[in-house]
């Protein structure tokens, strides 16, 4: 509701909520102000902004006028979470949508404030990540993909360990199953969403229980990434042979 006050394209009013850029900002300037009063001190008060518009101009993401009501309201909030209203760019996959593709949306919104600004952007490479803050676009990054792909990247990128970050790679099927409203999967950890049921642990894998020898069906990239993991923890009796009789082409199998 508040994103239509802001656009001329769904805000046709002609009262003080309506016609110029000040008038459109007056609810969302209003709410912010109206929220302050009530938690005081006790709480940080989180906005966020869609700057895609309808009124793009000379190819430009985003209008002048968008940057006009930004500007208006630029300094109330404690911190802002931009992002975009097109889920096809903001949830886009790897083939068509690029790390960092919400910087030329964002990219003046450190100009108007001095506010603590977080973003999106299908982040998967912490190089990526540290270009946006030095680049100072964003204060913060917001990974969500990249986190369910390794719960332990913040740690990881902090203790310069790049090289053990699982990335992820874009594939979206962490969100395909969200819209089914089904269980979390992620292509790259495969523990997702079985941690707590299950007491699976993202990078540490259990003593086995048994004595039982292991046969791994498939010489994929998931089957040898399994065999490897099996084999590192001495779970794995009969690998190598086996697997690789099994027949692994590029193609398939």
């Amino acid at each position: 509701m508040l994103h239509n006050f802001q656009r001329t394209i769904s805000n046709d009013r002609n009262d003080e909520y309506g016609g110029s850029v000040q008038n459109r900002a007056r609810l969302l300037r209003e709410t912010i102000e109206v929220l302050k009063d009530a938690v005081g001190e006790t709480m940080a008060i989180a906005v966020r902004f869609a700057p895609d518009d309808d009124q793009m101009q000379d190819g430009q993401p985003v209008s002048d006028e968008t940057r006009e009501f930004f500007a208006e309201v630029a300094e109330l909030p404690d911190l802002w979470d931009v992002t975009v209203q097109d889920w096809s760019l903001e949830l886009g996959i790897s083939r068509f949508v690029k790390e960092g593709a919400l910087a030329p949306y964002h990219s003046y919104i450190k100009e108007l404030t001095s506010k603590p600004v977080v973003s999106v952007g299908r982040f998967t490479s912490p190089d990526t990540m540290v270009t946006q803050l030095k680049r100072g676009f964003i204060d913060l990054i917001g990974a969500a993909r990249p986190s369910i792909a390794d719960p332990f990247l913040p740690k990881k990128i902090e203790e310069g360990r790049p090289e053990d970050i699982r990335e992820c790679i874009g594939c979206n099927i962490c969100v395909a199953w969200n819209t089914m409203h089904a269980p979390m999967r992620c292509t790259q950890n495969p523990t997702t969403g079985e941690e707590w049921r299950r007491g699976w642990h993202p990078e540490r894998i259990a003593p086995k229980t048994g004595d039982g020898s292991v046969l791994v069906v498939g010489a994929g990239p998931a089957g040898l990434r399994c065999a490897g993991a099996y084999r590192s923890y001495g779970q794995l009796r009969t690998v190598g042979t086996f697997v690789w009789a099994l027949g692994y082409t590029p193609g398939g199998f």
